[in-house]
């Protein structure tokens, strides 16, 4: 939620899209330590997966269209 906030406070676009490729990345990485310590339900993880790689394309075409 940090990094969202901080991509607002960027003046550049391309700078705002990837801070939040990094958020989301960094995200994903917490989501899929708490799978496999079993603290989240099995079907929690492959709806993350699939919603993250979603997400970080649609944020990778926005920044082409960015630069």
């Amino acid at each position: 939620m940090l990094i969202a906030w901080a991509s607002l406070a960027s003046i550049h676009p391309l700078l705002r899209t990837l801070l939040l490729v990094a958020g989301f990345a960094l995200a994903f990485a917490v989501d899929s330590r708490a799978a496999k310590a079993g603290l989240v339900p099995p079907w929690y993880f492959g709806l993350r997966k699939n919603l993250t790689v979603v997400v970080l394309i649609a944020l990778g075409v926005l920044a082409l269209a960015a630069s």
